[in-house]
């Protein structure tokens, strides 16, 4: 899973949890290993909205990542704490 957001400059941002997040690092607020919600919440800027999506809905060509776009209304799982 991927979390993106959209930075203020519009360009589109991408966060890529590490592995370990999910199975060996514990959310001290919940005693349990993070959620990808979790990290979303965390770790998404303040105040910004996101979306969470699978792995293969991000482009794999990196050429022009710096004019990658997301449309804010796509970004309807939360906002950053």
């Amino acid at each position: 899973m991927r979390i993106i957001y959209k930075q203020p400059n519009g360009v589109a941002a991408i966060i890529v949890p590490a592995d370990k997040a999910f199975t060996d690092e514990i959310n001290p607020s919940t005693g349990k290993t993070w959620t990808i919600e979790e990290i979303a919440a965390k770790d998404v800027p303040t105040g910004l909205k996101y979306k969470i999506v699978e792995d293969s809905d991000i482009p794999t060509d990196r050429s022009f990542r710096n004019a990658w776009t997301v449309d804010e209304s796509d970004l309807t799982d939360g906002v950053g704490a």
